[in-house]
């Protein structure tokens, strides 16, 4: 009994510890963002490079919460309509209406994770784990908060579930207090309709279905609760859902994906192998790390109770290994029902990855909360716990970056905020080129097309998620000959096609590797620039020089470049 009692203090103090590590290294590191500000590094993969420059380019054209109307945003490609970009009915947008960009990237990050925090104490004090010692509740809602999700992309679709299986958990339980109903109405407004609606929405019908089969009867107010979670979720992205699901007018570059292009016909054994690592390594949207050491800690728990008395424990990990095997699978259910149902070509479907990151943290919950009855299975508990926590913060690219960045000044690890959109920079091409920037169409080589969108240039070039599937083909007769060339970029874009950028074969199609680096060159570029000027392109801004230049009809103007910038451009004019 003494050795119970000792094991049970050490147990909650090393909790304690843990929980106060973790908060201090949090809060340190939101305070040093909020000091920086521009001198932030920001993450830019799907991130700098699309979803902030798209707010971007609503707000220089007035038009971040536009509902029904449908302006064109001419900075784009041949321009494009406002529906092929995010609702504006929706709280990250509002943020960027009334912020610098930068503060509402930040204050937007601070707001996400501290909804997950407080979503999934709600959810463990209330319906988990009530009576449970409160520092495994608050710890567990600290993990669960500190995971890198993409936040500026997906607002609380991922932070906000256990908030929402909370008032849904509520209702099933009678509670039908007014902060449910406000909620469920409201979440939609933080989060996104393609990654939340369709997969969050089969387990809220199988655990209502489990709930009418238990009971034997029908609660009518979680049904109700049901519609309107899905009559708020259509209502907020109503130019999405008509676009894509009722205008037959509008084709988009999504009616041409090809799994089957961009992969590979679908193979048993790649499937087994993408099913094994969607189980063990969460996806990186939603916040990557490895998940070893919560199944380790399950697989103890039934060892140690030899199956028993482990019913939720096994219900978790039961919806995780559906989610695994239907990522593995999902090229399959693809390749067979593609021309059956159209959806399938233009949504992606195996997006169940995204509730895997709170289904995990729950199954540590409710493993922690189980009295350990042996010593040495406390400092098993306590070692995979941390070992979790390890991956989640070595897997949080942007503070591990920052914490370089002090360290070392390093500029192309992950450049900051400022260095990336290098305003100072782009004003010298600006007032170089002396004409007014509607007036003119560029293309990028070598970096990305949202930096000088930022910076008000209309490119032809961009990354958008959604787009005209004829301006794609037109773009391509630009790149045609390099794609000729490799392979790989041809199956990406053709086989995807989100990134219509200028594709060079020489330097691949991932520009991440030649951020901050001014002394690569390209030798054999083949573009038709005929097809530029056709489309309206005057210049070419290049991060690298260009050495058969005149074999492509451009010629160089002038080398922009200043001392503490990770970008030398290369102005080009096409003849």
């Amino acid at each position: 009994m003494r050795n119970n009692h000792k094991t049970a203090i050490n147990e909650k103090l090393v909790y304690q510890l843990l929980i106060v590590l973790i908060a201090l290294i949090y809060l340190s590191y939101i305070i040093y963002l909020l000091i920086v500000g521009e001198n932030a590094r920001i993450l830019y993969h799907d991130n700098l490079d699309s979803e902030l420059v798209y707010l971007e380019l609503l707000k220089q054209n007035h038009a971040l919460f536009d509902y029904f109307k449908n302006p064109v945003i001419p900075q784009v490609m041949d321009g494009i309509s406002r529906s092929c970009f995010r609702s504006g009915l929706n709280v990250t947008v509002l943020l960027y209406s009334f912020l610098t960009p930068v503060y509402a990237y930040l204050v937007n990050y601070i707001l996400v994770h501290l909804i997950g925090f407080v979503g999934m104490y709600l959810l463990l004090t209330r319906h988990f784990l009530k009576d449970k010692p409160m520092e495994i509740i608050l710890l567990c809602s600290l993990i669960f908060a500190i995971i890198p999700y993409y936040h500026f992309n997906y607002g609380i679709s991922i932070s906000g579930q256990p908030l929402l299986l909370f008032c849904f958990l509520n209702l099933l339980n009678r509670n039908i207090r007014w902060y449910n109903w406000l909620i469920i109405v409201l979440f939609p407004l933080y989060s996104f309709i393609v990654v939340t609606l369709p997969f969050f929405l089969p387990i809220l019908i199988i655990i209502i279905g489990f709930n009418i089969y238990k009971t034997r009867r029908i609660n009518y107010p979680v049904i109700l609760a049901l519609l309107l979670l899905i009559l708020s979720s259509i209502s907020v992205e109503y130019q999405l859902v008509r676009q894509s699901l009722f205008d037959h007018s509008f084709i988009s570059q999504r009616d041409a994906w090809n799994s089957n292009i961009l992969s590979g016909n679908p193979s048993f054994y790649l499937s087994i192998k993408k099913s094994v690592y969607s189980f063990f390594i969460t996806q990186y949207h939603t916040g990557k790390f490895t998940t070893v050491p919560v199944f380790l800690l399950f697989l103890l728990l039934v060892v140690r109770n030899k199956g028993k008395d482990i019913l939720t424990e096994i219900y978790v990990v039961s919806i995780l290994l559906f989610i695994a095997l239907w990522v593995g699978f999902n090229q399959w259910f693809i390749f067979c029902f593609k021309d059956v149902f159209h959806i399938l070509r233009v949504f992606n479907s195996d997006r169940f990855f995204f509730l895997a990151p709170f289904l995990w943290i729950l199954l540590l919950s409710l493993v922690l909360a189980r009295r350990a009855n042996h010593y040495y299975f406390t400092i098993v508990k306590f070692i995979l716990t941390i070992l979790l926590v390890v991956s989640i913060v070595s897997n949080d690219i942007e503070l591990k970056a920052n914490i370089s960045g002090i360290i070392r000044n390093d500029k192309t690890n992950l450049p900051t905020y400022k260095a990336f959109f290098a305003e100072s920079l782009f004003r010298q091409i600006k007032i170089y080129i002396g004409q007014p920037q509607n007036t003119y169409k560029v293309v990028c080589i070598g970096f990305y097309p949202s930096i000088p969108q930022y910076n008000g240039f209309y490119t032809l070039d961009s990354y958008q998620n959604y787009y005209p599937l004829d301006y794609k083909i037109k773009f391509r007769k630009i790149i045609e000959r390099e794609l000729d060339k490799n392979s790989f970029t041809r199956s990406y874009f053709d086989g995807w096609g989100s990134r219509t950028y200028i594709f060079v074969a020489e330097i691949g199609s991932d520009l991440y590797n030649y951020i901050g680096k001014k002394d690569v060159s390209i030798n054999n570029l083949e573009l038709n620039t005929g097809q530029l000027k056709l489309m309206g392109c005057k210049y070419v801004f290049s991060s690298m020089a260009i050495n058969n230049a005149m074999d492509n009809n451009l010629d160089l103007l002038k080398v922009f470049d200043q001392p503490d910038s990770i970008w030398r451009i290369y102005l080009y004019r096409i003849r």
